[in-house]
């Protein structure tokens, strides 16, 4: 199912986020209206001071020797004027000529310069408490200079060339500002007849007010556009690592030749270069032909980031922006002025393109085609504004645009990239987030059934406990009664052998009660408790008893099953020695002989007794033979058993430490 439009449009919205949109929306517009109160309204630029708003205008024809060039305004600013042959009028400010054709710019043409002369007076009783000034918002042809009163006040010749960007500021004479004095103020500026000029508003009054309103035009027209060069060229760099480590992403690569392009164009409002007539033409072509690039480099930007396959049009475009900058190039030294030919031409072709983004904003219905849409709308029409500005056409009082709709092309392209750069990171972070929830209900999940395997586990630990003892007592004692009872029946049995009988399911029982203790756990503890319990009986019945235990090792391993384990062991070892060895001693002994090269880490635990020894080989193995070589499998350990008629017999429990 298809969404409504404002379901899709909340959609979009929330994936740009709803404070850059604003920021752009909302913000950038507002900007932009603070920006045009100094671009149309010359009051606010002029502050308090007066208004020149009638004088009175020469335009001087000059020799054919005066160049277009630095020595040229130099030798027309020395120039003296014939007044007697001046043909004064009456004009007012702003005054600017057209251009009286277009196309036709001969380097050759003659030069010109055009005066303009007014009165002030200096109100009598007045008390002159700062220098007075003259401000001029925009001058274009050549520098001009001011005049007070025939003495020269200031020129604009070291910064000629980027004149046409900056304000004038000319202090006067404190010398001259007197009660009741009359200022006859001349403005002389120098310009090329086929290229008209253009002289904006002019204001006199305190040197304090006229700088405010001096430093602020001139931070709108220049310095703003220095730091949207810098700043560009920064995000330039940093696209331009983005796209070294993801060579796939190719719009970061755009984008950063776009800042190169960027600051290149807009080079022309801010430096003043050298007086080389040969190096200015090609400055003059390489800032106009960037202009292109940018545009280029803007629209392959779009594609990329859009996901926008439209080859046909970008090949257009390419080959287009190529052959201009072939045709313009200084070389041919056309009669046809070939920047202005750019400008012309060209625009024809740029409205193609903006119509093309604003149809694909149209098509795909997203907020950031609209914004790149509305964003080379504006460029495109800061550069008509420029061009009917620097054609005398527009009202001389404004500023430069095209910078500032260069920047907002370049810092939305910017702004939308970091958009979906956040957004992706935004993404993968919900993913995470997502992952880290899964993970912890997982661990939870697991927690629980590992508590339940772990419960289970000790329940039948605690059965199978519970069996092997049931087992035990049902094989030891319970099969030693059975038999009590059977002999007792039969009338066969003496009272000492009954309580004989008794004491063996007494031991069995202890036996079986040790192996449980918390200190069976400790092979010392269990053997110190059997020699408790047998040292006296033993020597009852005439064999002395020998006990040695080192200091054993702990056996992480060990648990009751092996406890009981090792003591029916030495149980049914002693039973033998008693019913057949015929010894006199038993010496018992646990050792660990670490000292001695232990490679195997074991505890060996020694029964020798000086009996009657027998051969292993020709005596059959007994029950009782059986029970200790399967307890000493499940132990995991080896039993040694040597026998010598002289020696008696021993046998040798080896215990391992590390475990099974």
């Amino acid at each position: 199912m298809k969404p409504s439009a404002a379901a899709w449009i909340w959609t979009e919205l929330r994936s740009l986020g709803f404070a850059a949109v604003a920021l752009w929306v909302v913000g950038a517009p507002a900007a932009l209206a603070v920006l045009a109160m100094f671009v149309w309204d010359a009051n606010v630029q002029g502050g308090a001071a007066y208004r020149v708003e009638r004088v009175e205008r020469w335009v001087e024809v000059l020799p054919n020797t005066v160049t277009y060039d630095r020595s040229g305004f130099a030798a027309a600013e020395a120039a003296v004027p014939n007044f007697q042959s001046a043909t004064w009028v009456v004009a007012a400010l702003p005054d600017s000529q057209e251009f009286p054709e277009f196309f036709a710019l001969d380097a050759a043409a003659p030069l010109s310069r055009v005066w303009l002369r007014f009165s002030v007076v200096v109100p009598s009783g007045a008390a002159v408490r700062e220098p007075m000034a003259i401000y001029g918002t925009r001058f274009m042809g050549g520098p001009p200079s001011v005049w007070v009163n025939s003495r020269h006040m200031a020129s604009g010749l070291d910064n000629w060339r980027t004149q046409w960007t900056r304000p004038l500021l000319a202090p006067v004479s404190r010398d001259l500002v007197q009660p009741g004095q009359t200022l006859t103020f001349a403005v002389v500026l120098p310009f090329r007849v086929a290229q008209g000029y253009a002289i904006g508003s002019l204001y006199v009054g305190g040197a304090s007010d006229l700088r405010h309103s001096y430093e602020l035009r001139l931070f709108f027209q220049r310095t703003l556009p220095i730091f949207g060069m810098v700043l560009a060229g920064f995000m330039g760099l940093a696209s331009l690592a983005l796209w070294a480590r993801r060579r796939s992403s190719s719009e970061h690569l755009w984008l950063a030749l776009l800042s190169v392009a960027l600051i290149i164009c807009n080079l022309q409002f801010t430096h003043d270069f050298s007086d080389n007539a040969k190096f200015s033409h090609w400055f003059g072509y390489i800032v106009d032909a960037a202009t292109q690039w940018v545009f280029l480099l803007y629209v392959l930007f779009v594609m990329r980031f859009g996901n926008l396959h439209y080859p046909r049009t970008e090949a257009i475009h390419v080959v287009y922006t190529m052959v201009m900058a072939v045709v313009t190039l200084p070389i041919w030294d056309l009669q046809v002025n070939g920047l202005r030919l750019q400008h012309s031409v060209t625009i024809a072709f740029y409205l193609y393109i903006a119509g093309f983004l604003t149809w694909i904003a149209f098509k795909r219905r997203r907020p950031a085609d609209w914004l790149f849409s509305i964003a080379i709308w504006f460029f495109l029409g800061s550069g008509l504004h420029d061009i009917t500005y620097l054609t005398s056409y527009a009202e001389p009082d404004r500023i430069f645009l095209f910078p500032y709709g260069a920047f907002l092309l370049f810092f939305l392209a910017e702004f939308l990239t970091q958009q979906r750069y956040l957004a992706a990171v935004k993404q993968v972070e919900s993913h995470n987030a997502t992952l880290d929830q899964r993970l912890r209900e997982r661990e939870a999940e697991l927690l629980v059934k590992q508590t339940a395997l772990v419960a289970s586990q000790r329940q039948q630990a605690q059965m199978a406990e519970r069996e092997r003892l049931v087992q035990d007592i049902h094989d030891g004692i319970g099969s030693m009664l059975v038999k009590a009872m059977h002999r007792l029946r039969a009338g066969n049995m003496s009272s000492q052998s009954a309580a004989n009988l008794v004491q063996e399911c007494l031991d069995e029982m202890r036996i079986v009660i040790e192996s449980l203790e918390p200190g069976a756990l400790d092979i010392t503890t269990l053997l110190s408790g059997m020699r408790h319990r047998f040292g006296d009986r033993l020597e009852a019945v005439g064999l002395q008893l020998t006990w040695h235990i080192d200091d054993l090792p702990e056996l992480k391993w060990f648990d009751a099953a092996h406890a009981l384990d090792v003591l029916r062991i030495i149980q049914e070892i002693v039973t033998n020695t008693l019913k057949h060895a015929k010894a006199t001693s038993l010496s018992i002994s646990a050792t660990y002989p670490e000292s001695t090269g232990n490679a195997d880490k074991c505890i060996w635990i020694t029964l020798q007794d000086n009996g009657q020894g027998f051969d292993p080989d020709a005596v059959p193995r007994g029950r009782g033979l059986k029970n200790i070589q399967t307890r000493v499998s499940r132990l995991n350990a080896q039993l040694e058993m040597t026998s010598t008629g002289q020696q008696g017999t021993c046998y040798a429990l080896r215990l391992p430490v590390n475990g099974r």
